[in-house]
Parts: C-alpha cells; structure tokens; sequence
C-alpha cells in the first residue's frame, strides 16, 4: 500500500506551539492597580517586616521569603515576620501588632493576602470528521485504455497490470469534549508606618493559578517592590 504524509500530523504539531507559545505569553501574575499616600513622610533606610496572611503556613513562608529577598537584593532592611512571630501572630489586633513591631524596631509592616479566588468551568465539545489517511492503487481497465493494453500493435498482456491509478482512503476521526477551569485569584497589598501608623501604599495584583510557583513568588516579589520604590515610599 503506498501511504501518504498525514496532514493531520502538521495540524496537530502546529496547535500545541501555538498553545504553548500563548501560554508562555500570558504573566503568572499581574500588577493590575496601586495607591500611593503622597502626603505621608517616609523613613530613610527603614526596617520592613513582610508578613503574609493566610492559611497555608507553606505558601506564607515562600512568598514572604521571595519578597524579603528582593527587598534585600536592592539594599533596604527586611524580616520576614514568620522569622521573628508565632503563625498566629496575624490575628493578633492593631494595637498589639503595633507594639510588637516597635519591639523590633521594625519602621515598616508589609502585607498581603489572598482575598479572593474565582474558577469557571468552559466546556469545549468534540469533533467528528473524515480525514485521508494513505491511498491504494487501482488498475485501469484495458478496455478503455488501449494505449495501455496494446503496445507496438502486440498484445502486452502485462500492460493490463503495470498501469494504476489511485483512490483515496478516508476514516472518520472523533475527538472527545472536555471541560478546563480558568482560575483568577486576586490578592491585596498593604505598605503601614508603624510610628503612625497610616497607609502608605495598597495595590492589588491578579494571579491566574491557585497553585503558586517559584516563577510566581519571584515575580510577584518584582512587582511590588517596583511599584513601591517608583513611588518613593522605600528610600535608602
């Protein structure tokens, strides 16, 4: 059987580096809005406490380990909060936070928190369709083929069998549907004085996975750290 290149195969190859490409096009997470206090007075070379609010004990010691790093990395005093409290340390109140970072010296408190987490199912229904998948040859028939079937005015009986044409073979091919979940997570970021205490900054970011990576944590750690150094609130 003489068997022709799938196309399909092309099709199928094409798809998955478009998927792929548009996938690693699309940021983990994203800087979607922020508040500055232009009117508050900022320490020089303040100490900043990161503290992460939330459940996961695994995921509060990442992220606030990532951001401390990158407030380290660019020469401002950091402390993870996880390093210096008690887990529970979050549900503490305002006054007794206050003064437990006073302990510390701590000029600063940053925090963050998811605050809300969005799925939406999507179903993609399935295909049907009939594609070639090789071809097999067909002898012509002799009788409506003479030049074939008389060669030099002699009877070329192998004529008959030397000489093809060629059908097409089809299949129907189905795929079955499937459903994907888009998930959107939103998260909160405060930057407090201490001495103050007052807001200094809030910016909300926007996640697109509930299950955070190491690309994740960093990212997220670049963005707020610009964001708050571009409006001057970490000066050296």
């Amino acid at each position: 059987m003489n068997t022709k290149f799938n196309k399909n195969t092309h099709l199928t190859a094409l798809l998955s580096i478009i998927i792929i490409t548009f996938t690693a096009c699309v940021p983990q997470i994203e800087l979607t809005s922020s508040w500055t206090n232009k009117q508050a007075k900022v320490k020089n070379s303040p100490l900043v406490m990161v503290m992460v609010l939330g459940k996961n004990l695994t995921n509060r010691q990442y992220a606030e380990g990532y951001i401390v790093n990158e407030l380290m990395s660019r020469g401002y005093n950091a402390k993870a909060a996880l390093d210096v409290f008690k887990p529970d340390a979050q549900k503490y109140d305002s006054a007794t936070m206050v003064t437990m970072l006073k302990q510390q010296n701590v000029d600063m408190l940053f925090t963050t928190a998811v605050v809300e987490i969005t799925e939406k199912e999507t179903y993609v229904p399935g295909t049907k369709e009939r594609v070639p998948v090789g071809t097999y040859a067909t002898p012509y028939n002799p009788y409506y083929n003479q030049n074939n079937y008389y060669i030099n005015n002699s009877n070329d009986f192998y004529g008959y069998y030397n000489t093809y044409n060629y059908a097409t073979l089809y299949e129907t091919r189905e795929t079955p549907g499937y459903t994907y979940t888009d998930v959107t997570v939103i998260l909160e970021s405060k930057l407090f004085s201490v001495a103050t205490p007052e807001l200094l900054w809030f910016g909300q970011s926007k996640s697109y996975t509930a299950e955070p990576t190491t690309k994740l944590y960093e990212t997220f750690a670049k963005i707020v750290v610009d964001d708050m150094v571009k409006n001057n609130l970490l000066v050296k």
